[in-house]
């Protein structure tokens, strides 16, 4: 009779611990919702499916909990037949699986699929120019001969609000990767405010491979249009530690009278600038 009450106890003891774990998860992911959706935008569309799985299951969860009330042995006399409400947990239960399948899916395909960059020399070294890794910039009319002087030998990929087909047809590349800055959604373009993406796709670029690798961003301005000053900041800061680390030059275009004063500033006392 004891081993029973105990199973019985244990029973309902359990029912409650999961109900308050997932309600503390669903309270702790709605806390920090605005703040994850203004520093990864694009993974917002994830969060929030994710969210609704877990409040699938806490709703699945809190409307079996009769159920497994009764079957602790408290005769609450709610419930005549089971089989209804645990028909209609385990539909809200599929339901959320298919919200957390999708949420789950899409962070995969956006980290992990979507921009895997190749390194490739694309320009032999006979002309190679040296310069120390780290990340440099560089006034829009220097820009263009820059990239071109430090590309030979180095394994590149070009993020710009220029559209990839302008640097094809100016400095011949066919196979070297290049991202275009737009909202636009199409092949070889990524949305401006996808930094957390962008950090992800260039710093697995930098880990690949032996060969030096350049990587030229030509977009500050928007970027800080879209993204405001701090989040670009801190973007470029953490591109110019693993370019150190990783044999990387970064050259950014960088043109002082598009930012305010002290912007600018900020920019000239962290990153060296090449004339």
């Amino acid at each position: 009779m004891r081993h029973t009450q105990y199973l019985q106890f244990f029973h309902i003891a359990t029912a409650l611990a999961v109900i308050a774990v997932m309600l503390s998860l669903l309270l702790f992911s709605l806390r920090y919702r605005e703040k994850f959706r203004d520093s990864y935008p694009g993974l917002a569309r994830a969060y929030d499916w994710m969210i609704v799985a877990w409040t699938g299951f806490c709703i699945a969860k809190m409307a079996f909990l009769p159920v497994d009330l009764q079957e602790g042995g408290l005769k609450i006399g709610l419930l005549g037949d089971f089989s209804y409400p645990t028909l209609a947990c385990n539909l809200i239960l599929g339901l959320s699986l298919l919200a957390l399948a999708y949420g789950w899916s899409h962070i995969l395909r956006t980290i992990v699929v979507e921009y895997e960059l190749v390194p490739v020399v694309e320009m032999n070294a006979d002309n190679k120019s040296n310069l120390a890794p780290g990340l440099y910039l560089v006034t829009p009319k220097n820009a263009l001969k820059v990239l071109k002087k430090f590309l030979p030998g180095r394994a590149a990929v070009i993020i710009s609000r220029q559209h990839p087909s302008f640097f094809r047809k100016t400095l011949g590349l066919e196979r070297t990767p290049a991202i275009w800055l737009s909202r636009v959604g199409e092949e070889d373009s990524i949305h401006p405010r996808k930094l957390e993406q962008l950090t992800h796709i260039l710093v697995q670029f930098m880990r690949r491979g032996e060969p030096e690798k350049l990587i030229y961003i030509d977009g500050l301005e928007y970027l800080v249009l879209e993204n405001g000053f701090v989040p670009v900041f801190k973007f470029l800061s953490h591109i110019k530690d693993y370019s150190l680390i990783n044999n990387t030059v970064t050259i950014v275009v960088f043109e002082p009278n598009s930012l305010e004063k002290r912007e600018a500033e900020f920019l000239r006392r962290e990153f060296k600038i090449l004339e």
